[in-house]
């Protein structure tokens, strides 16, 4: 009896040993999925999509703080180009400014428009400029008339050379780094996509500050529509035929798409 306990309890722990290797195998080879650099990729370098935002860095938070500090100190100036550091992409130098003699002037690019705007000790101010209409459409009058209801702090306006833009100013007693931040975010993001939308829908309208863009090639046109059908192909493949019918737990495919 006791060499069959003592055969028992030793298969038992070559069972429970095997066990323990195998999740050690398992847990390392996902871990190594994840974590495994692979520099010898031949992927092209594209970018899809408009930037607005990024992970920010240790640095970046505390330019935040300091923001609200400064604003809470009527410190408006300083806190402003804080907040400006928080928004820049060193790898992309997408925000610049200089702080001179009581006044600050700085420029944000968002994909293919520039915002630029001016900050003294009583008002905050920026602008894009979208496209230059010498002409405009009463439809578009009226359209951007309305668009101006749906925008919490930017407006659709003309400057003196009949150009189209999206403007935002604020005193600078109210002009926290919340309200700043929301606002320059809202103007970028509208602006950037507005621009073809309506040279694309009027005509007698003309493109505006595009010296900084470039033409896509036709190599990456192609790229990328390959990897959007790739991608939708598998999302569907996934939903049609997956072990998890995406279809009794909705939230799958949200998370799919």
């Amino acid at each position: 009896m006791e060499n069959d306990a003592g055969g028992k309890l030793s298969s038992v722990r070559k069972l429970i040993i095997s066990v323990r290797l195998i999740n050690k195998n398992v847990k390392m080879s996902i871990f190594s999925k994840f974590f495994s650099q692979n520099p010898k990729s031949s992927d092209p370098e594209i970018q899809f999509g408009r930037f607005t935002d990024t992970n920010k860095s240790a640095e970046q938070y505390k330019s935040w703080d300091y923001a609200i500090e400064n604003f809470d100190s009527e410190k408006y100036l300083v806190a402003y180009t804080h907040l400006l550091d928080f928004m820049s992409n060193t790898e992309k130098s997408n925000v610049s400014y200089t702080l001179q003699n009581g006044i600050l002037t700085f420029k944000i690019h968002q994909g293919s428009k520039i915002i630029e705007g001016e900050a003294n000790t009583k008002l905050f101010s920026a602008c894009a400029k979208i496209v230059l209409a010498e002409n405009p459409p009463l439809g578009l009058m009226r359209i951007l008339l309305e668009n101006n209801f749906d925008l919490k702090y930017a407006r659709y306006a003309f400057d003196e050379s009949n150009c189209i833009c999206l403007k935002f100013d604020t005193f600078v007693e109210d002009g926290s780094p919340h309200k700043i931040y929301d606002a320059l975010k809202e103007l970028a993001t509208e602006a950037d996509k507005k621009d073809d939308v309506i040279i694309s829908k009027f005509d007698g309208l003309s493109p505006i500050n595009r010296h900084h863009t470039r033409d896509v090639s036709t190599e990456e046109i192609n790229s990328k529509y390959h990897y959007f059908k790739q991608t939708l192909t598998s999302v569907l493949n996934e939903i049609n035929n997956g072990t998890i019918n995406a279809f009794c737990i909705q939230v799958l495919l949200a998370i799919l798409f």
